[in-house]
């Protein structure tokens, strides 16, 4: 009689949970996984534009100057101009050579983990108690950081 390892077991057991990619319905969590990467993304991306006078009124306008180029406004749009300066530059410049060398699995969790750790730090921003003009320097910094995530 010939000896069954422990891997030949679970290949003759067939698939054991929805999570194993032999199972019918891994195709399906996948899918979902996707969609809900997908939605995320754009939730956390769009937000600021939901809060502008929240975030103009309580973080900006406090130190921000009246005249000149650094007005609101402009304090403002650097939420987005450096999420999507970072995600054209570092993040599709870069993404793919670090996919190449690190391989997908590798780079799938950095690229997750800068995209939640990006996003919880412009949220913690808010919270922090060192003044409006550094809760502002917080959030465009969480920005950047959520931006090196989205690119690739």
């Amino acid at each position: 009689m010939a000896r069954v390892t422990g891997g030949e077991r679970l290949l003759q057991d067939g698939p054991t949970g929805c999570f194993d990619p032999g199972h019918r319905g891994f195709r399906y969590i996948v899918l979902l996984c996707s969609c809900m990467l997908t939605f995320g993304s754009y939730y956390c991306f769009d937000m600021p534009s939901t809060i502008k006078n929240q975030l103009q009124d309580e973080y900006i306008k406090p130190w921000a100057p009246s005249s000149g180029i650094f007005q609101t406004d402009f304090l403002y749009a650097l939420y987005y101009s450096l999420y999507a300066w970072t995600n054209a530059l570092i993040g599709a410049l870069f993404g793919g050579i670090i996919v190449d060398r690190y391989g997908s699995h590798f780079s799938t969790v950095l690229f997750c983990a800068l995209y939640i750790s990006g996003q919880t730090i412009f949220a913690l921003g808010s919270t922090l108690d060192v003044g409006t003009r550094n809760q502002y320097l917080v959030m465009v910094l969480g920005r950047f950081i959520f931006g090196m995530g989205g690119g690739a």
